[in-house]
């Protein structure tokens, strides 16, 4: 039977680069969490609307979970979408489907058009 051995350690992702805390504060309030021993600020996204477009390319780029396009999932909902898994739906599709409050609108299929424009 041959030794065991360790699996070798993934190499850690660099650093997102972060916006100063005062442009994070104007997206929306902001959040601290520990992801793998290191400290993440990003828009709390998942409990509060933005007060501007977040668009994914930023988002992911500053290694933030959710995005904001303005634009209507498909059950309806003006709400922040996740930026990976979770299907790519949006914040308030999860908040229905636990029976807890939206965040966002919801829009009847004949009143998106004025509500996006």
């Amino acid at each position: 039977m041959p030794p065991l051995t360790r699996r070798p350690r993934r190499p850690r992702r660099p650093r997102q680069l972060q916006l100063p805390l005062s442009d994070l504060e104007q997206v929306a309030p902001v959040r601290v969490r520990r992801i793998n021993g290191d400290l993440r600020v990003y828009p709390d996204l998942a409990h509060f609307m933005p007060s501007r477009i977040v668009t994914r390319a930023e988002a992911v780029s500053n290694g933030w979970p959710l995005y904001y396009e303005a634009r209507v999932c498909g059950a309806g909902h003006l709400a922040p979408r996740y930026v990976a898994g979770h299907g790519m739906r949006c914040v308030d599709c999860g908040r229905a489907k636990e029976g807890r409050p939206l965040i966002g609108l919801h829009i009847v299929a004949a009143d998106a058009a004025e509500h996006i424009a």
